[in-house]
């Protein structure tokens, strides 16, 4: 058997637009793997939400960054 997606990847995945759509698939799926997430986008809510359902079903560790990665100083 081969290595582990964590084994190959580390423990902890920044996700930009995790929000909904494609980021939050990818949160989900990474969280599946059993990463710890840092999840950033514009919405705080949905965010949050995204956060708490990762947190309780996966049990991971889950940052939330609330940002709009297109403005001047979102850095």
């Amino acid at each position: 058997m081969g290595i582990s997606f964590k084994q190959k990847y580390g423990q902890l995945a920044l996700i930009a637009g995790a929000s909904e759509g494609i980021g939050a698939a990818f949160a989900t799926y990474l969280a599946i793997e059993g990463m710890n997430l840092v999840l950033v986008a514009r919405r705080k809510d949905p965010l949050d939400k995204l956060a708490e359902q990762l947190r309780e079903k996966y049990k991971v560790e889950v940052d939330c960054i609330t940002c709009d990665l297109a403005e001047a100083n979102a850095a």
